[in-house]
C-alpha cells in the first residue's frame, strides 16, 4: 500500500475547487477532482499530473448511491486511501420563494445535502478502521444569513452544516476530523467577476489560494487544535 495521501473534492471548477486540487496537489497529494463536465476537469488533470503528481478527473451523478461508493472503491485501488474528502458541491436556485416548484427544491435538496451526505458516509466508513482522515464541507453565506431569493439554497446548506457538526461529535473519536467551512462573502472567480465587476479590486473578493490554504492548514491540525466550524471572510488573514 502506497503512503501517498489523496484528497478527493467533490465539485471542482474555476474557483474554490481548482484552488483545493492545485494547494493539496503541491503538497504531494494525489489528487481526485469530480465535476458535472470534464471539459473543465480534464485539463486540470492533465497539468496536475505534468506537475508530477497523481490526478483522476471523474464525472458522476453525485446523487447516486451506488456510483458514489464506486468513485470511492476505483480511487482507492488506483491511488490509495482517501486521506481528505471535501464537499464543495453546489446548486444554487435563485428565485422567489413563492415562485419556487418542488422540481428545483428537490434538485437543490439532492445536490447540496444528498450528495454531502453520500461523500461523507463513504468516506467515514473507509476512514473509520484507519482512525484518520478529514472530511470537509464547503459551506455559503445562506448557510446562517439569509438572502433574497435564496431559501431553497440556503435551507440546503443550513442542513450540511448541521450535518457537519454532527458528524463532528460522532467520528472524532474515531480520529477523523470533520468541519464545515463557511465562506461569508463574494468569492474571486471569473464567474463572480463576470457577474459583478465593481467588485474587483475592492477588498471584499474572497481570495481561493487563501480558502485552499486553510483547508489545508485545518487538515493538518493536531487533534486537541480541531476546529470544526470555520468562518472564512474577505480581508482577515
Amino acid at each position: 500500500m502506497s503512503d501517498r495521501q489523496t484528497i478527493l473534492v467533490i465539485g471542482v471548477g474555476p474557483g474554490t475547487g481548482d484552488a483545493l486540487i492545485r494547494r493539496f496537489a503541491t503538497a504531494g497529494f494525489a489528487a481526485v477532482m469530480v465535476a458535472r463536465k470534464m471539459d473543465h476537469i480534464g485539463p486540470l488533470a492533465g497539468e496536475i499530473e505534468a506537475a508530477g503528481a497523481k490526478a483522476m478527473a471523474e464525472n458522476i451523478d453525485i446523487t447516486d448511491e451506488a456510483a458514489v461508493t464506486d468513485l470511492f472503491a476505483r480511487v482507492e485501488a488506483e491511488l490509495g486511501p482517501v486521506s481528505v474528502a471535501v464537499f464543495n458541491g453546489s446548486y444554487r436556485l435563485k428565485q422567489p420563494f413563492t415562485e419556487i416548484e418542488m422540481e428545483g427544491f428537490q434538485q437543490t435538496l439532492d445536490v447540496n445535502l444528498t450528495g454531502a451526505f453520500l461523500m461523507a458516509r463513504e468516506a467515514a466508513r473507509r476512514m473509520g478502521p484507519r482512525g484518520a482522515g478529514s472530511i470537509f464541507f464547503t459551506g455559503a453565506q445562506s448557510t446562517f444569513r439569509g438572502r433574497v431569493n435564496m431559501a431553497a439554497f440556503g435551507m440546503a446548506k443550513a442542513g450540511a452544516r448541521g450535518l457537519a457538526l454532527s458528524m463532528a461529535e460522532d467520528l472524532g473519536p474515531e480520529g477523523i476530523h470533520v468541519a464545515n467551512f463557511n465562506i461569508d462573502g463574494p468569492v474571486d472567480n471569473p464567474k463572480t467577476r463576470r457577474r459583478d465587476p465593481s467588485l474587483i479590486g475592492t477588498g471584499k473578493l474572497i481570495d481561493t489560494a487563501r480558502i485552499a490554504e486553510i483547508y489545508y492548514q485545518t487538515h493538518l491540525q493536531a487533534k486537541d487544535d480541531w476546529d470544526f466550524d470555520v468562518h472564512i471572510r474577505a480581508g482577515e488573514t
